[in-house]
């Protein structure tokens, strides 16, 4: 595996935390990031999405069937995911989560990250008050 690969089996099975993640999963998982040229942090903000829509024993297949929907809608960055997981409803088959607002599952999302992840969360939100503020 690549060198820059080597933090993803580490937030897959912290995210995943449920089950182990295969040896072939993770290779599925970096084919599929080289050949669609996602961020790697977009890639795991899918992952902590479906985890979040159906629990950490989803399978390879689904989390791969819903990255490749983002990026054919061309969300391929952290904040490109981000922006879309902002303006997507709450699915009609995730009853638990048709209760929460936007603002609590944004948060409950939140929670989910790791500290690194936070903090590129916080940078994106400073940017994005930053440049509307200049506006």
């Amino acid at each position: 595996m690549d060198n820059k690969y080597n933090s993803l089996y580490g937030e897959l099975q912290r995210l995943l935390d449920s089950r182990p993640v295969s040896p072939q999963e993770i290779a599925d998982y970096v084919q599929f990031i080289e050949s669609y040229s996602m961020e790697m942090n977009a890639f795991i903000a899918i992952v902590n999405y479906c985890v979040a829509l159906k629990g950490s024993n989803i399978k390879p297949p689904y989390i791969l069937k819903v990255a490749k929907c983002f990026a054919q809608e061309g969300a391929l960055t952290a904040e490109q995911v981000e922006k879309k997981l902002i303006a997507k409803p709450n699915e009609a088959n995730s009853p638990k989560e048709e209760s929460l607002s936007q603002e609590d599952y944004l948060i409950k999302l939140y929670r989910k990250l790791n500290s690194k992840q936070k903090g590129y969360v916080i940078d994106m939100v400073k940017g994005l008050i930053t440049s509307s503020d200049n506006k």
